[in-house]
């Protein structure tokens, strides 16, 4: 990947370059997903387990938006930092989840109706055929959000090791609030919502992660080991 046009998104504003600031202070999304393709290829010499984790949110998804970031989506594939994730909380295997609206044009409409039919014979390009891949592979998901209209424009990444079940909790909140109650005796009737929230969240996602681990063969089959070896 070419390096020498990365710009860090939080010294840049995302306007699209709308052409009001300089041009070294202005970009893309496309500035986004280079940015950090780039970084967490460098941090894999790290952490070579590891692989990248997208959350795109798009009002509006158009093949033509896509075709921009494939030479993006081509290069994390290709340094295979895309991996089927086991942690149940992603809640699919899928790396990249895509939420997108309803609105989009005509082309887009058909590709992705093509592909879902395997009817992508009437198409033609590598680029058509790589989304096909990265779907069949299950390697993206989309979902699309039907309720009402979805103006969004959100991207989020995650490097981690996709066989990982470790899954953040807010426990900060959760402690200052916990003990708040414990010395004061009593909290203010919301405070007492966002402590009661908190625990069943926090306890729903230790309770996936423990069912998780329970029910991965492979790790009990290791438990098993390190419990033999401690008794010989």
């Amino acid at each position: 990947m070419d390096t020498l046009n990365i710009k860090d998104p939080d010294s840049i504003i995302i306007d699209n370059r709308a052409d009001i600031l300089a041009l070294d202070q202005e970009g893309t999304a496309l500035d986004i997903f280079r940015y950090y393709a780039h970084r967490l290829e460098s941090d894999r010499e790290k952490n070579p387990e590891h692989s990248i984790r997208i959350d795109i949110g798009t009002g509006y998804f158009f093949f033509s938006g896509f075709k921009e970031f494939y030479d993006i989506f081509k290069f994390i594939y290709d340094n295979k930092l895309l991996n089927a994730v086991k942690n149940p909380n992603w809640s699919t295997t899928s790396p990249i989840r895509v939420v997108i609206g309803k609105e989009t044009d005509k082309q887009t409409k058909d590709i992705l109706l093509s592909i879902v039919r395997d009817q992508l014979s009437s198409y033609d390009g590598k680029k058509i055929d790589f989304l096909r891949r990265l779907i069949e592979e299950g390697l993206m998901k989309f979902k699309v959000f039907e309720d009402k209209k979805f103006h969004v424009k959100m991207y989020n990444f995650y490097f981690t090791n996709p066989e990982s079940y470790a899954e953040p909790i807010s426990y900060d909140r959760w402690a200052e609030l916990h003990w708040k109650k414990q010395l004061n005796g009593t909290l203010t009737p919301g405070g007492e919502k966002e402590l009661e929230e908190l625990e069943t969240e926090n306890t729903k996602t230790i309770k996936s992660v423990h069912d998780a681990i329970a029910n991965d063969e492979r790790i009990q089959e290791q438990i098993e080991k390190n419990s033999d070896a401690q008794m010989d």
